[in-house]
């Protein structure tokens, strides 16, 4: 039976005489070449087969590139890229060696050492020492495997550990994860609860309280109008809708006789007015003021009425309500 021409992904024994010969192979895989120690028939040999990537191999003992001695029992494994393996026997002798396909590899040879030939040694102690490898690398994940889980159970025993029943979840459930190192009413770090819901704030109830006085709501103010120097002069019309209590003060400077003074307030967004309280009359200088309490209003202002006595009288007015 002849040499095979082409290896693929099939095994074969290779029979080398004086001439030599090739194999083309598939270079997207590796092969690996074991010396038989037999011819052809059988007989035991230790003749040494020379192996190259290039032809034209020179099956003598003399130093060169791309040049390999495959010795009995001896194994070459050549990388991926490799399309045809070369082989000579020196004059007189002959051998056997097996070739062994490797697993197909990506066209870029990832996982592999593409091209050239590899260092030799026996076959048994290539793939013992390959499994040798493999078992170390199982047995280092299993340490790392078991290191992770050793963690993952201590974190959770810490984070599920019970705590106070009285913990409350800031917008959440009621739950009994409250770390249990918390002492009551202190503010706990983020935890996660027996829901596995991750907890950004928690606190004891039983030492809270809950301050429910609401905030104040600042007064209403205008800021000071522009004095007021003749009768019929008023004030800006102001919105006083979101009060209820009203203090308007005034102050009269430069009197003659009397002045008299109106408050008006209007409940339709100033198409009508009324009079808030009786008409005010001033007879000296000086400050007073008008209140109305639990009064709604929607509109106020102010009016200088009327003035006797002189022309050179100036009043002044400020306003000030509360919701209260």
């Amino acid at each position: 039976m002849a040499n095979p021409t082409v290896v693929s992904d099939t095994t074969a024994v290779i029979r080398v005489q004086p001439g030599g010969g090739s194999i083309a192979v598939d270079p997207d895989r590796e092969y690996t070449l074991k010396h038989d120690g037999e011819q052809a028939d059988g007989t035991a040999t230790t003749e040494i087969i020379y192996i190259s990537t290039a032809a034209g191999v020179v099956p003598d003992g003399v130093e060169g590139a791309d040049k390999a001695k495959l010795c009995s029992g001896d194994v070459i494994v050549i990388g991926t890229k490799v399309e045809e393996i070369f082989f000579d026997v020196a004059a007189g002798h002959e051998a056997t060696f097996t070739i062994l396909p490797g697993g197909r590899i990506d066209v870029d040879g990832h996982g592999a050492v593409p091209g050239g030939m590899r260092a030799t040694t026996s076959g048994a102690e290539e793939i013992t020492a390959e499994l040798g490898d493999v078992n170390v690398d199982l047995a280092a994940i299993e340490i790392i495997n078991t290191a992770i889980q050793a963690v993952v159970e201590a974190v959770s025993a810490t984070h599920l550990a019970a705590g106070p029943t009285d913990a409350v979840l800031t917008g959440g459930l009621v739950v009994d994860g409250v770390p249990a190192a918390e002492a009551a009413g202190d503010i706990a770090a983020p935890w996660l609860n027996t829901f596995r819901q991750l907890v950004l704030h928690g606190s004891n109830l039983a030492e809270s309280t809950l301050d429910t006085t609401p905030l104040p709501r600042p007064p209403l103010r205008e800021p000071d109008w522009a004095a007021l120097t003749a009768p019929g002069q008023e004030t800006p019309v102001i919105d006083v809708s979101q009060v209820r209590n009203h203090t308007v003060a005034y102050t009269v400077a430069a009197i003659d006789t009397s002045v008299d003074l109106i408050v008006w307030g209007s409940i339709d967004g100033g198409t009508t007015w009324f009079q808030i309280g009786t008409t005010v009359q001033a007879l000296v200088d000086g400050t007073g003021y008008v209140e109305a309490s639990g009064m709604q209003l929607d509109k106020l202002k102010c009016e200088l009425d009327a003035e006797a006595g002189g022309v050179a009288v100036t009043v002044t007015f400020k306003y000030m309500g509360r919701v209260e």
